[in-house]
């Protein structure tokens, strides 16, 4: 990684802003913004301009190498920059993700190479970040069942993880997760199935590449509207039982 591209990450971390604030600021696309932190695309001296207007340091310093000497090592640094890939229009693609691509992903996440072999699709009614798809496997997540194909939203940040939302884990040790989440605190998060037959268990948060907020999902298998009503009355009788032992 040369200076400047170490540099404009680094200023950019350090104020806390995600590339797609960063990019808004700029004037800028988020696709090209990510190109310059990945080193794809070499920023011009116009656009260093920008940042060194914007984070009130001096041009030489970007250019020079010495923004980032000082770069804290914190865990917001163990995310990698995210690759991507555009259509010919410069939009972003949606990559899909399926169960026969799991290990090569988790290995792979970060390769632009690696991405260009996924398919790829775009649903132009998400805007406003970045998209990725996974296949469901297993059925700890039901009833969401397997086979099922997950869109999740790029987050950067782990101050954005909320509790009691699913999200999308690409781990270092246990491959890709889908989960809900039950706590977040400095080293590890919480991480529950919907499926009452799988325990909880805690991840570090040194153990995470990317983390995906799941926006929507897709499926085969359509709601079983008597399974549903079944389900909400097994759990109005275990209310029922609760208020009864809550009396005696």
């Amino acid at each position: 990684m040369n200076d400047i591209v170490q540099n404009i990450i680094w200023l950019r971390k350090r104020a806390n802003l995600s590339q797609q604030e960063l990019a808004e600021i700029l004037n800028l696309k988020r696709t090209t913004l990510s190109a310059y932190e990945q080193g794809k695309a070499r920023a011009s001296l116009e656009i260093l301009r920008r940042y060194a207007e914007h984070f009130k340091v001096p041009l030489e310093e970007i250019i020079s190498g010495k923004s980032g000497k000082e770069a804290p090592k914190d865990l917001e640094e163990k995310f990698k920059i995210l690759a991507l890939t555009v259509d010919n229009f410069g939009n972003e693609n949606i990559e899909f993700v399926p169960v026969k691509a799991y290990a090569g992903y988790a290995l792979g996440y970060g390769d632009p190479e690696y991405l260009t072999d996924l398919p790829k699709f775009r649903l132009p009614f998400l805007t406003g970040g970045t998209y990725r798809a996974f296949e469901v496997q297993g059925d700890s997540m039901l009833p969401i069942a397997s086979g099922s194909v997950l869109i999740g939203q790029y987050v950067e940040k782990i101050a954005d993880i909320k509790e009691g939302e699913t999200y999308v884990f690409i781990t270092a040790n246990h491959g890709i997760l889908f989960k809900r989440v039950l706590f977040v605190d400095k080293t590890k998060i919480g991480l529950k199935s919907d499926n009452t037959l799988y325990h909880s268990y805690d991840l570090p948060l040194m153990e995470i590449n990317e983390i995906w907020k799941t926006k929507l999902y897709m499926s085969y298998t359509f709601p079983d509207p008597e399974k549903s009503l079944d389900r909400i009355e097994k759990g109005v009788d275990h209310l029922r039982n609760e208020v009864r032992k809550m009396r005696n």
